[in-house]
């Protein structure tokens, strides 16, 4: 588990860059907007998994929707978590370029929430 992170943590440090697709930035791999994001989500929508679906089912389909961000030249984070009590879910997050921070559960795309600014 350690080292699926560190690498990710290495994808996002080493950034990409420029994107490919006119919904996304030129810039280090970085969405523009949120609406960039929410679109990008949108057009990736059959990704999103059930509310029944497995940890491992939720984290392969993460994987494949950064696969795909990553082919279209930008970067989304994926992380797993519990709660203490073995109940685990997987979440992604992406940058924009004003540092604005959005993340997203794999089981609800459309509730895209706002972090915070780095």
């Amino acid at each position: 588990m350690k080292k699926v992170f560190i690498l990710l943590s290495l994808i996002f440090l080493i950034g990409l860059a420029g994107c490919t697709t006119s919904t996304l930035t030129q810039e280090l791999g970085y969405f523009s907007t949120s609406n960039q994001i929410t679109a990008w989500l949108t057009d990736n929508k059959d990704l999103q998994t059930s509310e029944v679906s497995s940890i491992y089912e939720d984290y392969q389909c993460a994987l494949e929707l950064q696969q795909r961000a990553l082919e279209d030249g930008c970067i989304i984070n994926i992380y797993l978590n519990d709660d203490g009590e073995g109940n685990y879910w997987v979440w992604c997050d992406a940058y924009t370029e004003a540092g604005d921070i959005y993340y997203w559960a794999m089981v609800d795309f459309g509730d895209m929430n706002w972090y915070g600014n780095w």
